[in-house]
Formats: C-alpha cells, sequence, structure tokens
C-alpha cells in the first residue's frame, strides 16, 4: 500500500497539476502629488538635523523610494520670493531625485517667501497636465508668507477640485541661521533671525479641505506623507483576481512521506 501511494503520489506530481484560484481585491483611485517645497534662506535653520531644508528632502526621497499606491504621478515646484515649476507630473522617480539633489546642492540664499505665488505655479502645472486626473497640492514650509496673493490662489486651487495639505518644519523657538555668501561659497558673515509660522500653514490646510501636519523633529514628514496618501484613498470598485497555484509541491511531500514509512517498515 505504501508503494502504491508513493507510486501514484510521483505520478501525480510528474502531471504538474495546478489549482486555478480566485479571490477579489479592492480597486482604489490614484492621486498625483505636487510637492510645493519652501527653499527659502530660513529653511536651512539647524533646529531640525541637519537642517530643515536637507532634511525635508530626505524625507521626500524616503517617501518616493517607497510609494504608496494610491499616488501614481508627482510633480515638483520650489519657491522662496519666487516660484519655480522644478518638475512636471511624471511617474520618473529617478528625475525626481535629480531635481531634488540639485535642490540639496544649490547653496546660495534664496531670500524671501511666497507661498502664494507659488501655490499659483502649481495652479499652472496642474492647468497644463494633459491628463485629466485628480490632483492633491501638499506644502513643505516653515510657514511664513511675504507675498500677497496667497487667499487668491487658495481659492484658485480649490475651484479646480485640488486638495491642498500643508507640513510645518521647524522648532518653536526663534533661530539664527548663517546666511550663505551670494555665490554659495561660505558665509556672508551675517546671520538672519527666523521663526515658525503655523499659523498661515493651519490655514492653507483648512482652506483648501486638507490637513496641516507639524514636523518638529523631521522624523513626522514621511508619515505625514503616508498619511496624506492614505486619506485621499477612495474605494472604486472590486477587481477580480486569478492564479494558477502548482500542486506537485504537495504530492512530492506526500510521496516523500509513503517512502520513508515504507523504509520504516522494510
Amino acid at each position: 500500500a505504501l508503494a502504491f501511494i508513493t507510486f501514484i503520489a510521483l505520478v501525480f506530481a510528474a502531471m504538474r497539476p495546478q489549482l486555478l484560484h480566485e479571490w477579489r481585491l479592492p480597486e482604489f483611485e490614484r492621486r498625483d502629488l505636487l510637492l510645493v517645497l519652501d527653499r527659502s534662506v530660513s529653511m536651512r535653520a539647524r533646529d531640525v538635523a541637519p537642517t530643515r531644508f536637507v532634511r525635508a528632502i530626505a524625507e521626500i526621497k524616503e517617501f518616493l523610494e517607497d510609494k504608496p499606491p494610491e499616488i501614481d504621478r508627482v510633480a515638483l515646484v520650489g519657491f522662496s520670493n519666487a516660484a519655480i515649476a522644478i518638475s512636471h507630473f511624471t511617474r520618473n522617480v529617478d528625475s525626481l531625485f535629480f531635481y531634488l539633489d540639485w535642490l540639496a546642492d544649490d547653496s546660495r540664499p534664496n531670500f524671501g517667501t511666497d507661498i502664494g505665488s507659488a501655490l499659483l505655479t502649481a495652479s499652472d502645472v496642474i492647468k497644463r497636465d494633459g491628463l485629466p486626473t485628480n490632483k492633491v497640492v501638499l506644502v513643505i514650509s516653515d510657514g511664513e508668507d511675504e507675498g500677497e496673493v496667497l487667499e487668491t490662489a487658495v481659492n484658485e486651487l480649490r475651484n479646480a477640485g485640488v486638495t491642498i495639505y500643508s507640513i510645518g518644519v521647524g522648532g518653536s523657538r526663534p533661530i539664527d541661521v548663517p546666511v550663505p555668501a551670494d555665490d554659495g561659497n561660505g558665509d556672508a558673515g551675517w546671520a538672519l533671525n527666523v521663526t515658525f509660522n503655523e499659523t498661515t500653514l493651519r490655514n492653507i490646510a483648512a482652506a483648501g479641505a486638507g490637513r496641516y501636519y507639524r514636523s518638529q523633529t523631521g522624523h513626522e514628514l514621511r508619515d505625514a506623507m503616508r498619511d496624506l496618501a492614505a486619506r485621499e484613498r477612495r474605494q472604486l470598485g472590486w477587481a477580480n483576481q486569478t492564479e494558477y497555484r502548482d500542486l506537485h509541491p504537495y504530492a512530492l511531500g506526500v510521496a516523500a512521506l509513503a517512502a520513508c514509512a515504507l523504509l520504516i517498515t522494510l
């Protein structure tokens, strides 16, 4: 009987049988994320190690390396007293890393902070995009705003159906920031006393139907971005998945057990 079981199990394994397995998975809507990153002098403050700006870039890169499936394409806008569209929407994470590294290596001083201008630039990037996908804007800054178009910019994005989130990076106390020389080589010999303005970022998130996050050490940045992705997840339906699973390993296991039992019996 044991020999017969061994023989049948080996024949069954040689036939390479498979079992069709079916299951259902939830299907979620994917969103495009536009990062609006403050690169002004105040973001060089060292109350967040090594600086607010360098830590923000590092956390963004960590997030992009393991980007949640709810986020499809990503775009990047940098700003200080003026804003620039650094990268339009793309799925190419390597190109985003290139631009982020370029920003981190640019040591020239950028004075002033105009969040409103940055959001208008973000709105322009969204308008120029050819795909009618849902967009989310995330502002990463220490909160100082010296512009005059912030309310207009927020209203323009909200009227376009864009949700705005914000992350405040920085400690609670004023801090002196050494100002780099105009060419980026060394310091200019004087320091700028900067503070952290939480009110502006809270108001942006509230008006943009999003959420405000606080990061005092830098570690909270990545968790905030992941929470943002989870909040924007909307289930569209269910997707049927099928998979053929091999059964021959189980047959070989039965054959091995039966053969061992046969040897012991003999």
